[in-house]
């Protein structure tokens, strides 16, 4: 009996371990994350604040700057989107239009770590997934946020059909790393039992349909 409750001490410890151990990694993605969001901050800040764009008016302006307010916003909406259209295209590409089957390859890449590396294998495959698309997800937020506090009503559509499959396959990535931190074979039997996130969703949606609601809801070309 003493020897069950040591063995029974030892995997709760072990757990509790592999839980530190998630916990830390995910402070130093988040912080790695924020480097990138600073280096590229100056780039969005001159998106945001170039020469020339409007600030805050009161519904005391003639219609004459009402106007030319509306119009510079339409230039900086024109700008925000171009960067989040560049982005889109990188993500289509580097998941060959299917997030689910990008889940599935990061998953299997791991998984081959792990007859190289065992038990537990190279989770930087997961770590650096979750950057790469984690970084291409904050781009758009930062672009849509631009958009939303120039506060000329323009709309957001395009920017939330985007941001959704880029959040969605982060958060399957995420799955699967915390999965790996507490237990590499846990990770596996809910992969066998098609219990991870990305297994269960079923999408309809093609992802070249953004490109067409570009062309339906985006900008006009001059």
């Amino acid at each position: 009996m003493a020897e069950v409750d040591s063995d029974e001490a030892r995997r709760l410890a072990h757990n509790a371990s592999r839980r530190l151990s998630y916990a830390r990694n995910r402070e130093s993605i988040n912080k790695k994350r924020r480097e990138i969001y600073r280096l590229t901050n100056g780039e969005r800040r001159t998106v945001a604040r170039r020469p020339g764009s409007p600030i805050r008016r009161s519904a005391r302006d003639s219609p004459e700057t009402q106007v030319n307010f509306v119009s510079s916003h339409s230039a900086l909406y024109t700008e925000a989107l171009k960067k989040v259209e560049d982005v889109y295209i990188n993500f289509v590409h580097v998941t060959m239009a299917s997030p689910k089957g990008h889940a599935h390859i990061t998953y299997q890449l791991y998984q081959e770590t792990i007859d190289i590396s065992p038990p537990n294998g190279y989770r930087s495959i997961f770590d650096k997934a979750i950057l790469q698309m984690s970084s291409i997800a904050q781009t758009i937020r930062e672009c849509r946020r631009v958009v939303l506090y120039s506060n000329d009503g323009s709309d957001l559509r395009l920017f939330d059909l985007a941001l959704d499959p880029v959040s969605r396959l982060v958060d399957w990535i995420e799955e699967m790393l915390r999965e790996a931190l507490v237990s590499p074979e846990g990770l596996r039997h809910k992969y066998i039992h098609k219990e991870l996130a990305y297994q269960n969703y079923i999408s309809t949606r093609d992802m070249y349909l953004w490109f067409g609601m570009r062309k339906l809801f985006g900008p006009r070309a001059a």
